[in-house]
């Protein structure tokens, strides 16, 4: 097994040992009769109850082994990493849900999450983003800054570049966008979104495609774009969904008007369904659909591969103007605090929808665990998927349901 297998099955089995072990650091066992109280938040208490009824406060102290995963109300994922373009690296996610001052328990709790790593061939990744939920009918503002140089793989344009048309390079890579949004009728929320982000391509191969041929977006270029984005939630529960609908899209405009290089318009639909299953567990399903139109720089593609929609196959394997994705994913409780999931899907690129065919959509199947701490409204879920599509497994740790 390769050594990044190696060291991320390590740490997945560290997260075993957490989700076991909190029934003691957290709260009482959670019986079967009470499994749907996992995925609803119920039982995710910080605090234990003693004989007596009376809560007692758990000591908010570090632990090194195993690791608490929460401290200060903060909870976090150290990761160790290795790949051959990368080298070994290690760094952490961090979460940070609270709420504002007014705000009542009936909206979605703000967060802050960071995500963070560095390697020792000198690449490094530093990812910052955040919600805020305000007001009785909650507007949402949200925003992101990302910064990248890690080693990327270019393999071409199209569903079916062949694995030998590799070729690895180094993005350095900034990306900022800001997002307002307010309810308007009940479910239905409306927003703005603002975009930027800019790339210069580093270390590239001389006799590789991204210099041979003449590929848009291979200088240090910018795009910007100002846009609407539109969501339907209809779930029983933004956390843990079990029943209900969620719909979100957008349309970016990226244009010379807002300081870019690229005339290209970016079109996004994201359908979740969630139906509840016996003893409490759920089946969750989603379509996600991407494209774009005009003459974008290929990194503005759609992508399939190393993303939530589909797990399986390495970070941008296929790059093409539309993506078209399916997945289910049946999410049941194992014991305590520990929960799994198993979950398959088809998905595919191509330069157009008439494209698209059934039949040749790549397939992908995978498994992992969950692991819940801390309360309902102050709560977070540690995610570790194990997925293959491709050659070979795609390890992910995250935190937070795929969808």
């Amino acid at each position: 097994m390769a050594l990044r297998n190696r060291l991320t099955f390590l740490f997945a089995w560290t997260l075993v040992l957490v989700g076991v072990g909190a029934s003691s650091s957290f709260a009482a066992p959670v019986p079967p009769s009470h499994i749907s109280d996992v995925f609803h938040g119920a039982r995710f208490h910080a605090d234990s109850e003693s004989s007596d009824g009376a809560t007692t406060a758990e000591p908010d102290r570090l632990r090194l082994f195993p690791p608490r995963l929460y401290y200060g109300g903060v909870f976090y994922l150290p990761k160790i990493t290795y790949s051959k373009d990368r080298g070994v690296g290690g760094g952490a996610y961090i979460y940070y849900p609270f709420r504002l001052s007014g705000t009542s328990a009936s909206i979605p709790a703000s967060a802050l999450r960071a995500h963070g790593r560095i390697t020792l061939k000198g690449q490094a990744l530093a990812d910052f983003s955040s919600d805020f939920y305000f007001g009785n009918a909650p507007w949402r503002v949200g925003f992101k800054v990302a910064y990248s140089d890690l080693a990327e793989r270019f393999y071409g344009i199209g569903p079916d570049t062949p694995a030998e048309n590799k070729e690895v390079y180094r993005p350095q890579r900034l990306r900022t966008y800001l997002e307002v949004a307010r309810p308007f009728v009940q479910h239905l929320s409306l927003g703005l979104r603002l975009e930027y982000e800019n790339v210069l391509l580093r270390d590239l191969d001389p006799k590789g495609q991204l210099v041979r041929k003449e590929i848009k977006g291979t200088n240090r270029q910018t795009v910007g774009a100002l846009g609407i984005l539109a969501s339907w939630d209809g779930r029983d529960d933004a956390s843990f969904p079990r029943r209900g609908i969620y719909i979100e899209g957008f349309y970016l405009p990226f244009n010379e008007t807002l300081r870019g290089d690229f005339d290209f318009e970016n079109h996004n639909l994201d359908v979740r369904v969630y139906f509840p299953m016996p003893g409490g567990n759920a089946l969750a399903n989603q379509f996600f659909y991407y494209a774009v139109r005009g003459e974008p720089p290929f990194w503005r593609y759609a992508s399939l591969g190393g993303r939530e929609h589909t797990r399986g196959y390495r970070k941008d394997r296929y790059l093409d103007r539309v993506l078209v994705a399916f997945q289910s994913e049946l999410r049941f409780h194992l014991v305590s605090r520990l929960s799994g999931a198993a979950f398959a899907g088809l998905g595919d690129v191509a330069p157009s929808l008439s494209h698209l065919e059934l039949e040749h959509m790549k397939p992908s199947v995978g498994g992992g665990l969950r692991v819940h701490l801390g309360s309902k409204d102050r709560g977070a879920t540690g995610r570790f998927d194990v997925a293959l599509g491709g050659t070979s497994p795609q390890l992910y740790l995250a935190f937070g349901e795929a969808f």
